[in-house]
């Protein structure tokens, strides 16, 4: 399993994409590496994460002190159950890889492949990808979302491996690899440390098919979905569903994420900003400053996104990149304080017709950094602005608002659920067991019209 250092696959524009290239031998190396050491290293890379979600499910007013989740265990077994393992750590693609307007999608967030991809990429059909949204920054495309990987597991049976994608832009990838400088998206990765909660969905597996790659899992194949799948329905909706996702991890990560895990992250992102300010000097000799500028505010807004997922936006921490991110300013004709005004002024116009979670966000992001004297803006304001007002997704991130999660329809405590479902796929767990061992092999086959049963082996 490749970790934030080599997670970056070196295919720039669609034609590079064939079997030889870097995301070929990336897809290779997850579809055959042993399915069990996957998910062993998965595991070992979240064990912290699920030593304090289970400390906090216990902890709560109320809780059953004579039951234990044991949710490392879990963690480590539930690929039987759903057939998929969620690897979350991040990984880097080219936005050239997909299709700029495909003509049809199955689900609105998928993405499919450019047709020279497709051509190029033998196993393209064992491939696919889920994004919700395609962000604009600088007028450069950046996402984050999934890939789907189907392979087999360590018994023979059908599987899928889904890794936590970001997309850069091919044009900004381009410049990157022509001044040989590829370790700056190996640098920008490490910012996703910590910043994907693609964890907890591993355990809270509630649908049939399989959430991870849209097959029948097995405990459908086995008829022991139901309770399971009856969790989110509770859960009330899919939004809510990744709403308490986000919430739960910003409670785990608000204390895992103390004072030392601070000051290494600062010291990574200022490494990172370094190596832009250095990017954009040899860019400097061969484009005009504006075009630059552009591209440096870009790869700081890409950076600051996951940084805000892990830290409010106007916590201090970012006052401690001031430095940092004032020395990004390229381009003499910049005006800060003018742009900053703007940006303010438009983030405020925007939330007045903005949902309400967004509209709060957008609003105190705005009202803090856009409201100094125009004298003393620095870049360092324009950068924050840009990155909260390109990615601000309210909701989710959750630091301006209280909304509380919703189960079975009512307001509730956010770990109540997490016990819910976590007893729920123990029993499905603990039911599985003797069905295993009276069944050979299965395929995650797609959804039979004539029922479930009809597509296992």
């Amino acid at each position: 399993m490749r970790k934030a250092d080599d997670a970056v696959a070196w295919d720039v524009r669609a034609e590079e994409f064939t079997d030889s290239g870097h995301l070929a031998c990336l897809t290779k190396e997850y579809r055959t590496e042993s399915f069990a050491q996957l998910i062993e290293m998965e595991c070992e890379r979240n064990t912290a994460f699920l030593v304090e979600w289970e400390r906090q499910i216990l902890s709560r007013r109320g809780a059953d002190p004579h039951w234990a989740p044991g949710l490392t265990d879990l963690f480590r077994e539930t690929p039987a159950l759903s057939g998929v393992l969620y690897v979350s750590q991040n990984h880097v693609v080219s936005e050239a890889l997909f299709a700029d307007a495909p003509e049809e999608k199955a689900h609105f967030t998928d993405r499919p492949l450019h047709p020279a991809a497709r051509d190029g990429l033998s196993d393209a059909d064992a491939l696919t990808f889920s994004f919700p949204r395609l962000y604009d920054l600088e007028g450069f495309g950046n996402a984050w979302g999934f890939m789907r990987i189907e392979r087999r597991d360590s018994q023979g049976n059908g599987a899928g491996v889904l890794l936590s994608v970001t997309t850069i832009d091919s044009e900004v990838m381009e410049l990157i690899r022509d001044q040989d400088r590829t370790e700056l998206l190996s640098m920008y990765n490490r910012a996703w440390d910590g910043a994907i909660h693609d964890y907890l969905h591993h355990i809270a597996l509630y649908t049939n098919p399989s959430f991870g790659i849209g097959k029948i899992s097995p405990m459908s194949l086995s008829g022991l979905h139901l309770r399971v799948d009856a969790w989110g329905e509770d859960m009330h909706s899919t939004f809510n569903y990744e709403y308490w996702a986000h919430r739960t991890h910003r409670a785990i990560t608000s204390v895992l994420f103390g004072d030392e895990a601070r000051a290494q992250a600062l010291d990574i992102a200022q490494s990172y900003f370094r190596e832009v300010r250095a990017f954009a000097d040899d860019l400097l000799d061969r484009h005009d400053a504006c075009y630059v500028q552009r591209v440096v505010d870009y790869l700081a807004c890409i950076y600051l996104w996951p940084l805000n997922v892990l830290i409010s936006p106007l916590d201090e921490f970012f006052d401690r990149l001031t430095g940092s991110l004032d020395d990004l300013k390229v381009d003499p004709a910049a005006d800060a304080g003018a742009i900053v005004a703007r940006i303010a002024r438009d983030m405020t116009i925007e939330a007045e017709t903005a949902d309400p979670p967004r509209a709060k966000g957008l609003r105190a992001v705005a009202s803090v950094l856009g409201a100094q004297e125009r004298e003393a803006c620095g870049w360092s304001d324009v950068l924050r602005l840009k990155a909260n007002w390109g990615t601000q997704r309210g909701y989710y991130e959750g630091w301006f608002h209280e909304i509380p999660v919703m189960y079975q329809g009512r307001p509730t405590r956010l770990h109540d659920p997490a016990e819910e479902i976590i007893r729920r796929v123990i029993e499905t767990r603990d039911a599985y067991e003797s069905v295993r061992t009276m069944s050979g092999e299965y395929e995650l086959r797609g959804i039979s019209p004539q029922g479930p049963e009809l597509s296992a082996v």
